[in-house]
C-alpha cells in the first residue's frame, strides 16, 4: 500500500518510477533547493516501507512465541527467555 498510495498519503511526491534515490546533477537542475546526494522524496517513501516490514516482523515474533489455541496473551512469561529478548532487541536496535 506505502508503494502505491504512499506519495498522496504522505505528502511525498515524486514524479514516476525513475527519479532516483539521491539526487544527482539532473535531479537539482530541476528540483531547486536540492543538494547533490540529498535524499529524495521516493527514499523517504521506500525507507518507511522497508521500516514497516521490519516492525511487522517484530510484532510477528511476539505472536510466534504462542503455540497453543488456548493462550491469548503473547506477553506471559516474555522475561523467562532471555535469548527471545536479546533477539528482539538486536532486532530493533539494528
Amino acid at each position: 500500500m506505502f508503494l502505491f498510495v504512499g506519495r498522496d498519503i504522505f505528502n511525498l511526491p515524486y514524479e514516476n518510477e525513475t527519479t532516483p534515490f539521491y539526487a544527482d546533477q539532473t535531479y537539482v537542475d530541476t528540483h531547486p533547493g536540492y543538494q547533490l546526494e540529498e535524499p529524495t522524496p521516493k527514499l523517504v517513501l521506500y525507507t518507511m516501507t522497508f521500516q514497516s516490514f521490519v516492525f511487522l516482523q517484530i510484532f510477528n515474533q511476539f505472536n510466534c512465541r504462542v503455540l497453543g489455541d488456548r493462550e491469548f496473551n503473547v506477553f506471559k512469561g516474555i522475561f523467562n527467555n532471555k535469548m527471545f529478548l536479546i533477539m528482539f532487541v538486536l532486532t530493533v536496535a539494528i
